[in-house]
């Protein structure tokens, strides 16, 4: 497979991304929520408690 400027992708390229992606956060779950970040997670370790993030802002106190 080609990537963009011409250049190949290893064969477990896309194994390999998201276990970076998961070794870098794993120490730090309560952190990750946002676009994609707890995807990560949650696709090597099915125990990781995502958080939902309109419940966040909802609770939150915004002080008015």
């Amino acid at each position: 497979m080609t990537g963009k400027g011409g250049g190949f992708r290893e064969a477990n390229f896309k194994d390999e991304i998201i276990d970076a992606f998961y070794q870098g956060m794993k120490h730090r779950p309560e952190t990750t929520f946002g676009p994609f970040n707890d995807d990560f997670l949650a696709a090597k370790d099915p125990q990781v408690n995502r958080a939902e993030m309109c419940l966040v802002i909802c609770n939150l106190y915004w002080g008015h």
